[in-house]
C-alpha cells in the first residue's frame, strides 16, 4: 500500500477566515494531486502572525496540548518575536487545565 503525505507551509493570516480559507485552497489541491493526508504548521487558524511590528514583549494567555496533556498558560514572546516559552498555571481555579510544574524566569524587556 502507498501513502501519499504532503506538508503544506503557508502563512497565517491575523484574520483566522483569510487564513481558513487558505488552508480550504491547499486541501483541494492536495486532493487534486491524490493527496492522502496532508499536514499544516501549528496554530495556523488561530489569527496570529509571527513577523514583530510594534517591538514590544508579550505574554499572552493561552490554552496549549503537551504530551497529551491540556495546561492552561501564557506564551512568551520578546520584542523581537522571539518565543522565549510558556509558563503552564499552576494553582489552578479551573478543573479543565493539568497543573505546571515549575515557575520559569525570562527577560522580556
Amino acid at each position: 500500500m502507498k501513502l501519499c503525505v504532503a506538508a503544506c507551509q503557508i502563512l497565517t493570516y491575523p484574520d483566522p477566515r483569510k487564513s481558513a480559507d487558505r488552508v480550504i485552497h491547499w486541501m483541494k489541491k492536495a486532493r487534486q494531486d491524490k493527496v492522502d493526508v496532508v499536514s499544516f504548521p501549528e496554530a495556523r487558524l488561530c489569527g496570529y502572525q509571527c513577523a514583530p511590528r510594534l517591538g514590544i514583549a508579550v505574554v499572552l494567555g493561552t490554552a496549549h496540548w503537551e504530551a497529551g496533556k491540556l495546561y492552561n498558560s501564557l506564551l512568551v514572546i520578546d520584542k523581537n518575536g522571539q518565543v522565549l516559552g510558556r509558563y503552564s498555571k499552576m494553582f489552578l481555579a479551573e478543573r479543565w487545565p493539568t497543573p505546571g510544574q515549575l515557575i520559569p524566569l525570562w527577560n522580556v524587556a
